[in-house]
């Protein structure tokens, strides 16, 4: 385990951000640096998975997760290699403003080897539209919990089918209130109840080992 593993997985965020700023100072990959905070998350995972970590710390190491990554964010452009499972965009969608759970799966798919590209929440269609052309992601998330916004979500898929998207985008739906015949009413490929499953249901559905 490298130290900057170590730091992810302990939460130190203010020796883990010093040592990405001197690892990138001294010219390290911004890849490298990128593979040792997930290997970092992934443990972190593991620790929430087994209870040792609770929401709080869970929540925590994705925001000590980003700003690392904001560090190297440029280097990371720069790349033309991809993580292991690709990118996955992630969003709540128009006039639902919860992120709980959202933020819990963009953390945890940031764990297991995805690109996480979070627009947060009430995101208009023309938003998750450009995310899908700019980033080209592997799979799709549509976060929802108010049952009044079950018609946006199968706005927000008719638009992308719509507009020639949706071809080779497996689309995940999430949220306490989604089931089997939501997810069939929106036209999403797969949907989960917690964002276990959801990363479970992402890595099978990009094609990655779980």
């Amino acid at each position: 385990m490298s130290n900057l593993a170590k730091m992810m997985k302990e939460l130190e965020e203010a020796q883990l951000l010093s040592e990405v700023n001197k690892m990138k100072d001294e010219g390290a990959a911004g890849l490298d640096i990128l593979q040792d905070l997930q290997e970092g998350m992934r443990l972190v995972g593991e620790k929430f998975e087994a209870g040792e970590y609770f929401l709080s710390e869970l929540i925590m190491s994705g925001v000590v997760f980003e700003k690392a990554v904001d560090i190297i964010k440029e280097s990371l452009e720069q790349s033309t290699d991809e993580p292991e499972h690709g990118t996955f965009v992630i969003g709540t969608v128009k006039d639902d403003i919860h992120d709980i759970g959202k933020n819990i799966a963009a953390t945890l798919l940031a764990c297991r080897g995805f690109n996480v590209v979070d627009l947060g929440v009430d995101v208009p269609i023309e938003k998750f539209l450009d995310s899908i052309r700019e980033f080209k992601p592997r799979v799709l998330g549509l976060s929802c919990l108010l049952t009044t916004c079950f018609e946006s979500m199968k706005a927000t898929i008719d638009a992308i089918e719509k507009e020639g998207l949706k071809s080779g985008l497996p689309v995940i739906i999430g949220g306490a209130t989604i089931n089997k015949s939501i997810c069939e009413y929106v036209g999403a490929d797969a949907f989960c109840l917690n964002a276990n499953d959801g990363v479970q249901t992402a890595q099978n559905l990009a094609g990655g080992e779980s």
